[in-house]
């Protein structure tokens, strides 16, 4: 029979009293808490002791060693603190002794006062978060791209999580212990981080381009795309909306030209001085190529993003 044992769950932190329960039985069926932490538990066989365990938190100790004596002087032992800030404490169990001996807790203003340190804690991040939530909307406003959305999902998913989770701490009668909270918990924080690895792959993925161009041409560049000069090609990996810088100076009109696959022209400016910002254009995956055309002879430089 193994020693050690490891578990993984998540638990939210409005409703740490599932993760106490959880220890509890574990600590039944033999297995004592070694460390605690955010996303997982360490255990050791011990079938000769049965404990209860309870959950404190305090983000910041200025005197840890005090704070765990003022718990080991009522008979709380201290197994182990997580980055986080959560600290957890055992005292064996005694089914003679009442179940209140058990509670961490001296009074419910006690409790208020761990529940509020941890809703202060949520407050400040919906409020830092809903800052990010609204920049993002702003920027889907004016230049809507798919990574932007998928990266507003996961900030409006974040701030669903933690809002739901201030609201509990500050109203632990209503919503505590839910047998759901677990797997909600676990899938919300699934959602998430799939949205912000969607939103850097997107990023990542997308076609971004910046070439200039300045040179001389003796003959004139016919205006068939067949016979025009190639300038550019660009690799789109997925659909999505585009948006294209062109600058222009040339001693002649040009046509410059941007066509998929297909040979379907997606964009297109003409003209001996040219000079368009963000020009919007829904580019699906395939390939693009970039023409100069229709142009008499002469100089010509062109700057052109997307």
């Amino acid at each position: 029979m193994r020693k050690y044992k490891t578990t993984h769950k998540l638990y939210s932190a409005w409703n740490y009293e599932r993760e106490i329960e959880d220890l509890n039985k574990m600590s039944q069926q033999g297995w004592q808490l070694v460390k605690g932490g955010m996303f997982s538990c360490r255990f050791k066989r011990d079938e000769s002791v049965r404990y209860r365990y309870q959950l404190d938190y305090r983000p910041k100790l200025e005197d840890k060693p005090g704070y765990i004596e003022s718990f080991r002087e009522f008979g709380w032992q201290h197994v182990s603190s997580s980055a986080n800030g959560w600290h957890y404490f055992r005292k064996p169990y005694d089914p003679e002794l009442p179940e209140d001996e058990y509670e961490i807790f001296s009074d419910r203003s006690s409790l208020q006062e761990m529940n509020s340190r941890w809703a202060k804690l949520g407050t400040f991040v919906l409020i830092f978060g809903g800052i990010i939530a609204a920049l993002l909307i702003a920027l889907l406003i004016y230049r809507p791209t798919l990574s932007t959305l998928a990266l507003f999902i996961e900030y409006a998913l974040l701030l669903f999580f933690i809002g739901r989770g201030v609201y509990i701490m500050k109203n632990p009668d209503r919503s505590k212990n839910r047998k759901g909270d677990v797997a909600l918990t676990s899938a919300a924080i699934i959602l998430i981080l799939l949205c912000g690895i969607g939103s850097t792959w997107l990023s990542c993925s997308r076609a971004n381009t910046q070439s200039s161009m300045s040179a001389g041409y003796m003959d004139a560049i016919p205006a068939e795309l067949e016979d025009a000069c190639l300038w550019n090609t660009i690799e789109v990996s997925y659909p999505d909306l585009y948006y294209i810088d062109l600058d222009v100076t040339a001693d002649a009109p040009m046509t410059f030209t941007m066509v998929n696959e297909a040979g379907e022209t997606v964009y297109t400016a003409t003209g001996a001085d040219v000079h368009e910002e963000d020009i919007r254009v829904l580019l699906h995956s395939g390939e693009y190529r970039i023409y100069i055309s229709d142009f008499a002879g002469g100089a010509m430089e062109v700057d052109f993003g997307m």
